[in-house]
């Protein structure tokens, strides 16, 4: 008898795995649906060019023969916006 209850709750706590990350695939789809039309939300893309602008400084396009598009991007991030301006501004590369 403490066998099968052992089994059962065994399967139970699969199942209940199982649940959770259906739940999840399931918010993501809906998440990944939802960003398919927040371009055309006016006040979303205001929105997120205000965080935008408090994350990076600036952005600098530089000629590059080896990018894919013959151009690099520098962006200087603002450290500060993470870590409450303890460490010094640092550029990050990015090829583009």
């Amino acid at each position: 008898m403490e066998q099968e209850i052992s089994d059962l709750t065994s399967r139970i706590k699969e199942l209940q795995v199982q649940i959770a990350r259906s739940q999840a695939e399931v918010e993501d789809a809906r998440a990944l649906n939802n960003l398919e039309h927040l371009p055309s939300d006016k006040a979303y893309i205001e929105e997120a060019r205000g965080y935008l602008a408090i994350l990076i400084d600036m952005i600098t396009l530089m000629p590059d023969e080896r990018a894919q598009h013959g151009l690099q991007a520098e962006m200087h991030l603002s450290s500060g916006a993470f870590l409450d301006g303890s460490v010094e501004d640092e550029a990050v590369t990015v090829p583009c």
